[in-house]
């Protein structure tokens, strides 16, 4: 169900969760990232945490631990986390499908502005993220590919 921003009353920005909240938001996680393999969005078709985060939420959390969480009423419609990592902060966000940039913006806004100030951000972005990112003030360190190919690979 699509969600506008009108309808969102509330974005908690925290540095802990109980055991509970955990589990509601690796549920809501789990849900989403099962959608957008079986046909999500174009351009959100891998729509989850990547494992560092994952682990943090579900093991930790540890310190510099930062969550977003957006209701619509009592239903999580949109998550964003900030983890410690090796240089600053990792962070990354799942939202409700149709939520769009506007709302996503929403909700990594204040999850950054509760970082220590001057601290280095890493965001492994898609392309369909660009937009955000500018708006956001983020700007591009790198690219990464992602390459495949069917096996077995033919031997040349």
């Amino acid at each position: 169900m699509p969600v506008s921003l009108h309808t969102v009353t509330e974005v908690d920005v925290v540095h802990e969760l109980s055991p509970g909240r955990r589990t509601g938001i690796d549920t809501f996680l789990t849900s989403l990232s099962r959608q957008s393999r079986t046909g999500g969005e174009p351009g959100r078709e891998c729509e989850r945490l990547d494992d560092h985060l994952l682990l943090d939420l579900r093991h930790g959390p540890r310190p510099g631990f930062v969550a977003a969480l957006a209701h619509d009423g009592d239903r999580l419609v949109g998550y964003a986390q900030a983890s410690t990592s090796a240089r600053g902060h990792v962070v990354d966000s799942v939202v409700v499908p149709g939520a769009g940039d506007d709302f996503r913006a929403d909700l990594l806004r204040p999850l950054l502005r509760a970082l220590p100030p001057q601290s280095h951000v890493t965001w492994w972005a898609h392309d369909a993220d660009r937009h955000l990112a500018d708006s956001l003030g983020l700007t591009v360190g790198r690219r990464l590919l992602q390459m495949w190919v069917d096996l077995p690979v033919g031997v040349a």
